[in-house]
Parts: structure tokens; sequence; C-alpha cells
């Protein structure tokens, strides 16, 4: 029994967000009591907490095989591009083509997301990439043609994971998104990291086509583990299906007319590309360095070492007010110790910094969560392909850039410039504090879940 005569189960927030929790199968209901206080303070959800939930599970489990996949793909169609061509361009050209869908992507489907049922999206999405990848495995397929399906794929991907991503409030809640999310980052991180390596040695073991044919099998089993595990939802917009593109550049200027939205992609754009982008340099700042091949897996490994334990810390032990204070910090942590870099430190201080620049790119958990809050309604899956593919597009133009700069300075020195630019176009989109959420008062001292007010 409450011990306030008269009052009711809304008068109680903490009751109120039990409830909820309990009807949407939200497991992080329960209250903590601090020790020395008589009040008690509802915790955040773990990693734990959001794998419990049946569906978030399912979609887990066929993001861990859609990742295994995409990176066996990668390795195996690179592979069979060099030992058909032996050009280097057309294989560069062949890893070129996962990223320029983006732009197809952003420009033509994103509107697809919200007019289909999220599941239906992506169980097409995982059968419609199957179907990419089958003529790959026939002997005598063109080079071109080999070129033009991962092109086909890599746009198939994209409109996926936008539809993943704009599930994952409805199933978690806001905090559990964040945990969730953090959980996706973190296994895309230790699968590129794993993943290349062990395509490698498969490749050593199966053919370019076999490993083709492994990566047919994933996208089949992905879209099983949806079709099963994954509730059907209707569509976020009431629209239909078709005016596609007109639709989708009216949802672009609708998102990127709101400064605050336009802010949030800068924040989450700008320093990450400029940042990460080092690592295509790899390669000729090994050589740089004196320190031989595999130095080249270590700077291209060190972001993603920092990355994962960033993101645990972050997203699963701060709460959302923290999380939002420390956005600049973390952002100008990300960037300014590529600085360093151009007194041309040795390899260990190299590696360094990169390791602590992809912790600190943990900021985009936080920055990420306030943009979803604010996507105007219907418009949720559309904005995150926006932010997702933009990403990956402006990504691809800063690795093309700081390229062309290492073929006129050294590659230390076009590092640091990279990691100045990034504290340069950060602190621009820090303006305004857009990463401040509007429910994050100084009052907020618990995560708060979706509903707990309703």
């Amino acid at each position: 029994m409450c011990r306030h005569a008269g009052c009711q189960q809304g008068d109680h927030p903490e009751r109120a967000a039990a409830s909820v929790h309990r009807a949407q199968g939200l497991p992080w209901h329960r209250a903590v009591r601090p020790a020395g206080s008589g009040s008690r303070v509802t915790r955040g959800p773990t990693y734990g907490d959001v794998l419990r939930n049946g569906e978030f599970r399912a979609l887990f489990v066929a993001h861990v095989v859609s990742i295994a996949g995409d990176i066996l793909s990668k390795v195996a169609v690179a592979v069979l591009v060099y030992d058909r061509t032996g050009s280097p361009l057309l294989t560069a050209a062949a890893t070129a083509a996962g990223f320029l869908p983006n732009v197809l992507a952003i420009t033509t489907f994103a509107a697809i997301v919200d007019s289909l049922p999220p599941r239906r999206v992506m169980i097409l999405g995982d059968c419609a990439r199957a179907c990419c990848v089958v003529p790959m495995i026939l002997p005598g397929m063109p080079t071109v043609m080999l070129l033009v399906l991962v092109f086909c794929s890599g746009t198939v991907a994209a409109v996926f994971r936008g539809a993943r991503q704009s599930v994952l409030p409805d199933l978690l809640g806001p905090e559990g998104y964040v945990i969730g999310r953090s959980l996706m980052s973190i296994t895309v991180q230790v699968g590129q990291v794993a993943g290349f390596g062990f395509g490698g040695l498969l490749l050593l073991a199966v053919t370019p086509r076999t490993a083709l044919a492994i990566d047919v099998a994933t996208f089949a089993l992905s879209a099983v583990v949806v079709a099963l595990g994954m509730k059907s939802r209707p569509a976020m917009s009431v629209e239909r299906p078709n005016g596609t593109v007109r639709r989708t550049w009216r949802g672009n200027r609708v998102i990127l007319a709101r400064p605050r939205l336009r802010r949030l992609l800068a924040l989450q754009w700008v320093p990450v590309a400029c940042a990460m982008s080092p690592g295509a340099l790899a390669a000729p700042y090994a050589e740089h360095l004196g320190a031989g091949t595999v130095a080249v897996g270590l700077l291209m490994g060190a972001p993603a070492c920092g990355m994962v334990p960033g993101d645990i810390l972050v997203g699963r032990f701060l709460s959302s007010r923290r999380r939002q204070r420390l956005v600049p910090w973390l952002t100008v942590g990300m960037c300014l110790p590529l600085c360093v870099l151009v007194v041309d430190p040795p390899l260990p201080v190299v590696l360094a910094a990169l390791v602590v620049a992809g912790a600190a790119s943990a900021y985009t958990i936080a920055a990420d969560q306030v943009y979803v809050e604010n996507l105007p309604e219907g418009l949720r899956g559309h904005g995150m392909i926006l932010a997702g593919a933009g990403l990956m597009l402006i990504q691809g133009v800063a690795i093309g850039l700081i390229g062309m700069a290492a073929q006129i300075v050294e590659p230390q020195i076009a590092a640091a410039v990279a990691g100045l630019l990034g504290c340069v176009g950060g602190l621009a989109a820090l303006r305004g504090r857009p990463y401040l959420s509007e429910s994050a008062g100084p009052a907020s001292t618990a995560p708060r879940l979706r509903g707990a007010d309703r």
C-alpha cells in the first residue's frame, strides 16, 4: 500500500516506470537503495537486461550474423577481383563500391524505412542482399558486373541498417536504446578487428566463391532469425510507399531545416571522419616509422581497441546527463591527440593517441540519443539512414582528402592536420549545446526510460 493517502499509481514515477517497463518486456524496473539514503533510485539498464528482451536478442543475433557475412564478403570480393585482374585500382574500387551506395541511400531510398513495417524491411533487405551475392559465385562473372552487384548490395545494406536502428527505441526505450546501440557498436568493432583476420585465414582453406556462398547463408539465417524472433510492427509513416525519391528529398529537407538536428549531424560526422581517416595512412605511416607490416595492423586496429572500452564506460556506467555533459570534452579528446603526431613520435605514442581517440568517440552515444529524440514524427528511420549513411560518406571523403594530403606532406603531418580540423569542426558543431537533452535537467539523478511519466 502507498504510504500517502489518496495517491494513485500514476502519481509515482517509479511505479509508473515499472508498470510500463513490464508491459514492454523491459526488465530494468528494479530499484536500488543507496547506502545511507532513505530514497530509492531506479537503476539504468545493463547489457544483460537488454539481451533478456527476446526481440532485441533476435535482432542482435541477426546483427552478428550479418556482420560476419559482410566482412567475409568484403575479403572474398577483394581477393576475387585481385586474382582475376591483378589490378590494385580495381581491387580498391571493389572496396569503395561498398561506400558509394550511401549516396544513393541518402538521396533515393531513405523514405522506404518509414513507409514499410521495419520487420518486413529487414527481411526483404537480407533476401535482396543474398540475391546480389548469388550471381557473384557464378564462374565467368565480368568484373564490372561484380562491382555493380557490390554496389547494389551496399545500397540495400544502408537501408537495412536504418530499419534495424529505427526499431531499437520501441524495443528498449530511450536508455535501453543507448545500451543496445552500444552493444551493437562494440560488436562491429570487435568484428572488424577479428573478422578480417579470420576471413583471411578462412580463404586459405576455401575458395573466394565458397566464402561468398557462406555469405549467402548468413543472410538467409539473419532473415529467418528476424522473421521468427521479432513481432510485426506498423510502418512509422502513414504515407504510401510510392514516390520514394520525392519523399526522400522532402524528408531530408525537413530534417536538415532544423538547426539543432543539423548541428547534431555535424557533431557526429565531422570529428569522427577526421579522427578515423588517418587509418587510411596505416601502410605509408608504418613505412615512415620503419616498423614493418605488423605495425600496419596495429595502426588500423588501435582505434577499435579504444572504442570498445569507451562505449562500455560511457554507454553503461554514465547517466544521460553525465554523458551529455562530457560531449564537448570527449569531442575534443578524440581529435586533439592526433595533433601530437606533428612531432613525429615513436610507434607506441602513435598507438596510444589512436586508442585514446577511439575511446573518446563514445561521445557519439549521447549525441545520437538526443538526435533520435528530436527527429520529426514519422521520420525516425529516415533520420537514422541520413546519420549513418552520411557518416560513411563523409568518412569516404575524408579518407580521399587525407590520402591526397599524404602525397604532398609526410603522413604524420597529414594525420595531425586531420585532428586539428576535427577539433575545429567539432567546436563549431557544439555551439548552442545541441547535445543537451531537454529532459536531462540538473535534478536528473538516474537514467529515465520512455513511458515513465505516462
